[in-house]
């Protein structure tokens, strides 16, 4: 109960370090870095052509860049002075922001006709990389008697199974505690450095995107 499954295109074990053996039992608890790849959800001209008729779209080119995007209505926002401040969200193949309806009037955002959005969204889409590869950190084996100097925050317990048949049941650990939590277990040889998200909102100049 509680346990969920990770599913990738692909999980490769890139190290494993024993890092705790029961006393008794001789179980052992294994750190694992795990290498996952996973196909990009990347929408293609036609669904989205289908999705701005759904929604109210507006197909859209940045005349600077050549990128496609299509344009929906979403949520208001109030500024300083408590008026209203209409926005829209521009969806583009591996970005969604959220603009000021007079930003992006006031940009380089065009509306296009079908044919031009299709051309400039399949050229855009042909040259973006097929699959993303990164790395999960997993504590594995027997837990409990770790189970305390594990991050309590996110404590849930995940299954996956490699690309050569290995199942591997264990504890995710976040980008943000990997040092502490090696620490801990005492692998204390190596340092990692976390892989920074992608942020999709923020101060990005809306010509820019």
């Amino acid at each position: 109960m509680g346990v969920e499954t990770l599913r990738a295109e692909r999980f490769t074990v890139e190290s494993q370090e024993a890092v705790y053996t029961h006393p008794v039992t001789g179980s052992v608890t294994n750190y694992l870095k795990v290498e996952r790849t996973q196909r990009n959800n990347i929408r293609t001209a036609d669904e989205m052509l289908e999705f701005a008729t759904q929604y109210l779209g507006r197909l859209m080119i940045n005349s600077k860049s050549g990128n496609a995007a299509v344009s929906i209505p979403t949520h208001s926002i109030y500024d300083a002075d408590g008026g209203v401040v209409p926005r829209v969200l521009l969806i583009r193949p591996q970005k969604e922001t959220r603009v000021p309806v007079q930003d992006l009037e006031s940009s380089t955002w065009q509306q296009v006709s079908i044919d031009a959005f299709t051309a400039a969204w399949s050229t855009e889409v042909n040259e973006l990389p097929k699959f993303t590869t990164d790395y999960l950190h997993l504590v594995a084996g027997i837990l409990l008697p770790i189970w305390k100097i594990l991050p309590q925050q996110n404590s849930r317990v995940f299954r996956l199974q490699t690309s050569d048949g290995q199942k591997i049941l264990g504890r995710v650990v976040n980008s943000h505690d990997i040092q502490t939590v090696r620490e801990q277990l005492g692998l204390r040889n190596q340092v990692l450095s976390p892989i920074p998200l992608p942020i999709y909102e923020g101060s990005t100049p809306v010509e820019t995107l």
